[in-house]
């Protein structure tokens, strides 16, 4: 909670299962954790198809999600950013990403045609 307040008395804007419009030009969307952490407590997070209503089709849809999950939950945006994977962190941790997530570091294309960006994490 400390953290939280810390980032919100700094005026930066936390998403949390919420989309805006920015400059009339995309939508934002920040999901909440995959697995409840911090201050999400025991709330779980919504399914993506109740963040994006149908007024939001005709702009570009940006969606941050700390931990990817399956590539077909995402067809209802354009570009996804995700961090989760720790991919090169530790070694041998990055043979098990690649055999747990479709993407684990980089940039993909879905077949659906979603931009995927996955960071590999800090590192050490």
């Amino acid at each position: 909670m400390q953290m939280l307040s810390f980032i919100q008395e700094a005026g930066i804007e936390i998403l949390s299962d919420e989309a805006i419009l920015l400059d009339e030009a995309f939508y934002l969307i920040g999901r909440k954790d995959l697995s409840p952490i911090g201050y999400q407590g025991t709330m779980l997070r919504a399914d993506l198809s109740a963040l994006v209503a149908p007024e939001m089709t005709s702009y570009p849809g940006i969606l941050t999600d700390h931990q990817l999950s399956p590539l077909s939950d995402y067809q209802d945006v354009d570009l996804i950013l995700s961090r989760h994977t720790h991919h090169g962190q530790l070694f041998p941790f990055n043979l098990v990403t690649k055999a747990f997530y479709e993407i684990d570091y980089g940039h993909l294309q879905a077949a659906s045609g979603e931009q995927i960006i996955v960071s590999s994490g800090v590192g050490t």
